[in-house]
C-alpha cells in the first residue's frame, strides 16, 4: 500500500537539498531534475547507491515513464496471466531472474494486489518489462488515477519502490528511480457483465457468500415451482482460481456435503439467511422448503417453514448442524453484530399451525454457544418496533448499529385460518444496537422485496421493491448522522427482486422483475453525487431473486436467480437459472 503520491516529490526534494549541500554535482548523469547522490554510471559498469537507514535504496538509473495494461487473454477482465506494461525514460539492462514485483513496485491505492504469484519479465521495448498477474490481481485501470483519492477501489497507479532491491538497472546508469508521483496504469476496459461459468445446477432464490479464501458458496433455491422436488439440496462452490462451480457433496461426500437434518432428510430451502461469521465459518438457518417428512416422519417430504440452523466450514467443506431457531422463520434477515454474534430479524412463519404469523421477536445466535438465544422476558420480549418480512438489514455505525427497513407483514387473523389477516406494508425504519432498537423514520414509499447497501461513509441507499400494486422506483437514502431520510430519484424501470452491489464509490443496481417481467437493465448511482448518473448495463439474463458478491479480485459474480416469470418476484414462479455473470468495472 503506498502512502500517498507526494511522498515521491517530497523524497526527491530532500535529495537535492542534500545533493546540493554536500557539493555533489548532478555533472554527467542522465537523470533529469534530480540531484545526484551518487557516482555518475559509466559504460560497462553499475552505478554506486545510496542506502537510507532503513533499508531503501535511493536510485539513480533512469526514471518510470508510464504504465498500462494488456489483457492478455482478452476476455475483457484483469486476470491472471494478463500483464501490466511498466516504461521507464531510458533503456533497461537485461533483467534478472526471480525478481519480485511487490518488493519492486509500490501500489498507490489501498487494497490493489498484482496477485499471489506475481512476477516479473522482459519487456518487448527495451525500456519496458512487464509484470505478469498472479492469482487473484486487484486492479482498476479504466478511470484515471487522482492522487487524492486513494481508497479501495479507486483507479489504479504504481511507483518504483523506495525499499526496491536495485536490480532493475538502466542500461547506462543505476537502479530505476521512482516518478516525482505514481504512474496511473492505463487501460481501455469497458466496464459492464461478463460471462461466468454455468451453476451445476440451475437455481433461485438462494443464498451466496463469499470464504475468507476467496471461494463462492452458494446455498439452497429451487428449480421451478413450489413443490418439493424442485427445491436443490446441493450447495456449490466457485472457486476464481480454477474458474468452475463444483458440488461440495463431491468434495465431502454425499452426507457431510449436505445439510442433514434430524430425521436424517436433506434440507432445502429459499428464503433462508446465509452469512458469514468472524472464524470464517458459515451460518445458515430457515428459510421456506423442506426438512421434515409428514405422517410423523414416515410419509413424503413435507414443505414448510424451517427452524434449523447449520454450520459450514470452509477447511472441510463439511455442513454441520447446530440445532433450530426459537421461531421457525423465512424471509428474514440474519445480520453480523459487533461482537461476532448474528441478529435475526422478522421473517414469516407459513407453518400451518402458525399460518400468516409475522414474526417480530429478534433472537441472537452466539457461535460461542453454538445455539440462537431469546433476549427478554416473556412479558418484555426484545423485539423489532414494528412487524416485518420481506424487509433489508443493513450494517453501519462501523458495525455497532443494523438499520432495518420496509417489508411487509400479516395484520389479524389466525382462529386456525377462520379469520383471514390483512397483508399491510411495513412504512418504518429502525435501528437495532446490542438489544435495545429505536425507530428510524418512515420511507417516503413503502416497499418490500427492495435491495440496500451502504454507500459512502454515512448512507444507505434503498432502491426498487414493490408495495402491494405496483413496483418502486424511486431511491431512498438513509444518512445515519441525521437519522433522515431524502428521495434520491427514480430508476429508470421500476422493479423487485433486485440487488445493489457498490464498486467504489459507485452503486449498481442490477436486475429485478418490472410487474410484467425480470429486467436486465442495471443503472448506476454516484455515492458522492448521490444521484444517478444516467449509465447502464446489460446483463446477459435477464433475472431476479438472485445473489450477487464480491469477489476478493474486486470482480463481483452474479449467481443465479428465476427468469420467465408472470407473477411478483416474491413468488418465485418460472424457472430458475443456471447462468452466472461477473460485473467488471476495473
Amino acid at each position: 500500500m503506498g502512502f500517498g503520491s507526494n511522498r515521491y516529490a517530497l523524497i526527491l526534494g530532500m535529495l537535492a537539498v542534500a545533493g546540493a549541500a554536500s557539493g555533489c554535482g548532478g555533472g554527467g548523469s542522465s537523470n533529469k531534475g534530480f540531484a545526484s547522490t551518487v557516482a555518475p554510471a559509466t559504460s560497462g559498469s553499475t552505478a554506486a547507491s545510496t542506502t537510507s537507514a532503513s533499508g531503501g535504496t535511493l536510485a539513480a538509473g533512469p526514471r518510470l515513464q508510464r504504465a498500462y495494461f494488456q489483457d492478455a487473454d482478452n476476455n475483457g477482465m484483469i486476470s491472471q496471466g494478463d500483464k501490466v506494461v511498466v516504461a521507464f525514460e531510458t533503456n533497461l539492462q537485461p533483467l534478472p531472474a526471480n525478481l519480485d514485483p511487490t518488493r519492486e513496485f509500490e501500489l498507490a491505492v489501498q487494497g490493489d494486489s498484482f496477485g499471489a504469484g506475481a512476477k516479473i519479465e522482459q519487456g518487448i521495448s527495451a525500456n519496458e518489462l512487464n509484470i505478469v498477474l498472479g492469482q487473484n490481481p486487484v486492479l482498476h485501470v479504466s478511470d484515471d488515477f487522482s492522487a487524492g483519492k486513494t481508497a479501495a477501489g479507486s483507479p489504479s497507479a504504481l511507483n518504483v519502490s523506495l525499499f526496491a532491491s536495485g536490480d532493475i538497472l538502466g542500461h547506462d546508469a543505476g537502479p530505476v528511480a521512482a516518478a516525482v508521483s505514481p504512474a496511473d496504469i492505463g487501460g481501455s476496459l469497458q466496464a459492464g457483465f461478463r460471462a461466468a461459468p454455468l451453476l451445476n445446477i440451475a437455481r433461485g432464490g438462494a443464498g451466496a457468500v463469499t470464504l475468507d479464501d476467496g471461494r463462492v458458496l452458494v446455498v439452497g433455491g429451487v428449480t421451478s415451482g413450489n413443490k418439493a422436488s424442485s427445491y436443490v439440496a446441493d450447495a456449490e462452490l466457485f472457486d476464481p482460481a480454477t474458474n468452475q462451480w463444483t458440488r461440495v457433496a463431491d468434495l465431502s461426500g454425499t452426507t457431510a456435503g449436505r445439510m442433514m437434518s434430524s430425521e436424517k432428510v436433506a434440507v432445502k430451502a429459499v428464503r433462508q439467511s446465509v452469512i458469514k461469521l468472524t472464524d470464517g465459518t458459515v451460518l445458515i438457518c430457515g428459510g421456506y422448503g423442506v426438512e421434515k417428512r409428514g405422517l410423523f416422519g414416515l410419509g413424503s417430504e413435507k414443505v414448510d417453514t424451517l427452524e434449523s440452523a447449520f454450520i459450514f466450514n470452509p477447511a472441510d467443506n463439511t455442513f454441520k448442524r447446530v440445532g433450530n431457531m426459537n421461531w421457525p422463520r423465512h424471509s428474514h434477515t440474519a445480520t453480523l453484530m459487533s461482537d461476532g454474534r448474528v441478529l435475526v430479524a422478522g421473517g414469516y412463519n407459513d407453518s400451518l399451525w402458525s399460518k400468516d404469523n409475522t414474526q417480530a421477536p429478534f433472537e441472537i445466535y452466539d457461535p460461542a454457544k453454538g445455539a440462537f438465544e431469546k433476549s427478554g422476558s416473556i412479558f418484555s420480549r426484545f423485539k423489532s418496533k414494528e412487524e416485518r418480512q420481506n424487509h433489508t438489514a443493513t450494517s453501519i455505525e462501523g458495525g455497532a448499529g443494523i438499520l432495518l427497513v420496509g417489508g411487509d407483514f400479516w395484520k389479524g387473523g389466525h382462529l386456525f385460518g377462520l379469520i383471514k389477516p390483512k397483508l399491510t406494508m411495513t412504512k418504518g425504519s429502525e435501528v437495532v444496537r446490542g438489544t435495545s432498537t429505536e425507530r428510524a423514520g418512515d420511507l417516503n414509499t413503502p416497499r418490500r422485496n427492495h435491495a440496500a447497501a451502504a454507500i459512502g461513509p454515512r448512507n444507505v441507499l434503498i432502491a426498487g421493491g414493490n408495495d402491494l400494486s405496483s413496483t418502486v422506483s424511486q431511491l431512498e437514502l438513509y444518512d445515519t448522522a441525521t437519522a433522515q431520510w431524502t428521495a434520491a430519484g427514480d430508476l429508470a424501470k421500476g422493479r423487485a427482486g433486485c440487488q445493489i452491489l457498490v464498486d467504489g464509490n459507485k452503486a449498481v443496481i442490477v436486475g429485478g422483475f418490472d410487474g410484467t417481467a425480470e429486467v436486465a437493465q442495471a443503472e448506476v448511482f454516484d455515492a458522492d453525487a448521490k444521484q444517478l448518473t444516467g449509465t447502464t448495463y446489460a446483463l446477459a439474463t435477464a433475472r431476479n431473486s438472485f445473489s450477487v458478491v464480491r469477489l476478493k479480485d474486486g470482480r463481483h459474480l452474479v449467481v443465479g436467480g428465476m427468469t420467465g416469470g408472470a407473477k411478483d418476484a416474491l413468488s418465485l414462479d418460472g424457472q430458475g437459472v443456471a447462468s452466472c455473470e461477473f460485473f467488471v468495472r476495473q
